[in-house]
């Protein structure tokens, strides 16, 4: 209903076209074992919570390491399932925290694909987006942002913040010391899928 700002006619159409997205799609029945080497890289983590009690979801594409193909937004959405396993009670909202490091045209995802996560994350995740954090966006991948902008709900651009200062809104011993936190996360692979599956 907050989505579809109190009208009861759109949000009942919302509703059923996620019901029918959820029933194809199958977000809920997506494997580990299916998404598994998307993981390798670390190109997706969740690790730490924003000021507000919101997981955050580390975003590198710099760090991609397959082909494209629809394993990545299934992936994508497994790690979207996560980070609601992680909220606290109360919590509805999650942090995209998108680090252009490293990222080059071969790795960016084209807008083709972009425009699918966004429709995924605009039409079934309403509200669960609290805020994106987009940093180390290179001048070259501004046209990347122009071309998904039209795309974009007004409500969903604005949760958007461009190189932020980061210390504002997540404590340091919650942000990744890549990013000016005091947390010394080392990536490891498989422990930390491991954990995350368990």
């Amino acid at each position: 209903m907050r989505a579809a700002k109190w009208n009861y006619a759109d949000a009942q159409k919302r509703i059923k076209a996620t019901m029918e997205w959820r029933r194809e799609f199958q977000p809920d029945l997506i494997s580990p074992d299916e998404v598994k080497i998307e993981a390798e890289t670390g190109k997706i983590i969740l690790n730490g919570f924003d000021k507000d009690g919101r997981p955050i979801l580390y975003m590198r594409p710099g760090r991609e390491n397959t082909e494209r193909s629809p394993r990545q937004v299934r992936h994508l959405v497994w790690w979207l399932e996560r980070a609601k396993d992680f909220m606290p009670p109360g919590q509805e909202s999650l942090v995209i925290l998108v680090d252009y490091k490293s990222c080059t045209l071969r790795t960016n995802p084209s807008i083709s694909v972009a425009r699918k996560v966004l429709s995924i994350l605009q039409q079934h995740y309403v509200e669960t987006l609290g805020r994106a954090l987009i940093v180390n966006l290179p001048s070259i991948l501004t046209f990347f942002y122009k071309g998904i902008s039209p795309f974009l709900d007004p409500v969903t651009r604005d949760k958007m913040r461009f190189n932020p200062d980061l210390s504002d809104l997540v404590d340091s011993n919650q942000l990744d010391s890549a990013f000016g936190g005091s947390y010394e996360f080392d990536f490891e692979p498989n422990s930390y899928w491991d954990q995350i599956v368990e």
